[in-house]
């Protein structure tokens, strides 16, 4: 059975295929398609996403909608988080995305985006039952903990890469003092996260940007790509993913195996977060998941349905 998930976020527009396998259980990516809309340029003062910005999405849309349709999938799911969570055109958007490409898109909330990374999670590494779960996105930056695989206190942070990026290290000349400016406004996260500080739990890291960093690691250690492991990190090998995203160049990033270049941009954001919330957390392991929203959709709905 072939499933497609359509993940809309704020910098890029994602489309996977996957077939399930019901002996396994497992999941198979058989299309991994990427569209750059950047959604977040189109949003107006008013918290509303222009009709260029409607349009623009619709056109990647009805890109993927043409290989959903060309793979013969079952069911597809299309979910936006915080790009379109913060318009105020909400049904505006819906209306005109599915009149154009036939598409329904499910605006989810900060707290449904959590517990599908949660069911990624609890699927991908069972024996893991308590840990603080970080989900970071273009817009967004979800900080959760669970206990005994279900989430007890989460916290949604309206800033993700994409817009911590433009402000702390667009065009800067000088990123160690950027990424200091960063710290500083991370520094006041910690009254809002306090369930997370120094419970020294496995801190477990969710999204492309995490991915990218694993890659980075890997790259630094002189280790394999395995695209199916969650990679394990610790505080050290955190540290120096840091400074390798803080001060390399472009021509660095492009040794990185299979390392997505346009993420150069933001990575350097994502790397300082990640930095801080271990220390924060005191982590005495740390873990980047090859799983996320995405997987979580699916594996939620073929729970939900019995076909697990």
């Amino acid at each position: 059975m072939k499933y497609a998930v359509i993940d809309i976020g704020s910098n890029s527009v994602r489309c996977v295929i996957f077939a399930y396998d019901e002996q396994t259980h497992r999941l198979k990516k058989l299309e991994n398609l990427r569209e750059y809309p950047q959604l977040l340029r189109y949003i107006t003062e008013e918290n509303v996403l222009s009709k260029a910005g409607i349009d623009t999405l619709a056109h990647a849309l009805a890109k993927f909608k043409l290989v959903i349709d060309k793979n013969e999938v079952i069911e597809t799911f299309c979910v936006a988080t915080a790009a379109l969570r913060a318009a105020m055109n909400q049904s505006e958007i819906q209306d005109r995305i599915y009149e154009k490409t036939q598409i329904k898109v499910e605006i989810i909330s900060s707290e449904m985006e959590a517990y599908y990374g949660l069911v990624a999670i609890r699927q991908e590494e069972p024996s893991l039952k308590d840990a603080i779960l970080v989900d970071m996105g273009g817009g967004s930056t979800e900080i959760s903990l669970m206990r005994n695989q279900k989430i007890e206190k989460m916290k949604s942070f309206p800033y993700g890469v994409v817009n911590l990026s433009e402000r702390y290290f667009h065009d800067s000349e000088d990123p160690d003092y950027a990424a200091d400016l960063l710290k500083h406004q991370l520094f006041n996260w910690r009254t809002e996260i306090d369930y997370a500080l120094d419970t020294k739990l496995p801190l477990v890291l969710i999204g492309g940007s995490a991915r990218n960093c694993a890659k980075i690691s890997r790259h630094l250690n002189e280790q394999k790509y395995v695209s199916k492991k969650i990679h394990m990190l610790t505080q050290r090998d955190v540290y120096r993913i840091y400074m390798f995203a803080t001060f390399a160049r472009k021509v660095d990033f492009v040794k990185v195996p299979r390392f997505t270049i346009e993420r150069q941009k933001t990575i350097k954001a994502a790397a300082v977060l990640f930095r801080m919330l271990s220390k924060f957390v005191d982590s005495p392991v740390i873990f980047i998941s090859n799983h996320g929203v995405r997987e979580g959709v699916i594996y939620d709905y073929l729970h939900k349905s019995g076909k697990i």
